[in-house]
C-alpha cells in the first residue's frame, strides 16, 4: 500500500484481545487497490495477494480524499 499509493500515507493499528486489524489510508486518486493476478515471478504487484493469503478479512474502501486498505488478523484465545 506504501508502495502504491503515491501520496503521503496513513498507517492505524487497532489492537484487542480478539484481533489485530491495520489500515493503511491514502489521500491518492487512483481509487481503492483491487487484487489482479500477477507473475508469480514479478516483483511487484503481490501485495494485495498476498494479504488475502495470510490474513482473517481484508477490504479496501473508498474515502472522500483517497482510499484506505485494511486487513484483520484473529488472534488465538489465551
Amino acid at each position: 500500500a506504501l508502495l502504491h499509493a503515491g501520496t503521503a500515507a496513513r498507517v492505524e493499528i487497532d489492537l484487542s484481545a480478539e484481533r489485530l486489524l491495520v489500515s493503511v489510508a491514502d489521500s491518492g486518486t487512483r481509487g481503492a487497490a483491487t487484487r489482479t493476478l500477477t507473475d508469480t515471478s514479478a516483483s511487484r504487484g503481490r501485495g494485495l495477494g498476498l494479504i488475502e493469503e495470510l490474513s482473517d478479512a481484508w477490504g479496501t474502501d473508498p474515502t472522500v480524499r483517497g482510499s484506505t486498505v485494511w486487513f484483520e488478523l484473529l488472534l488465538p484465545a489465551e
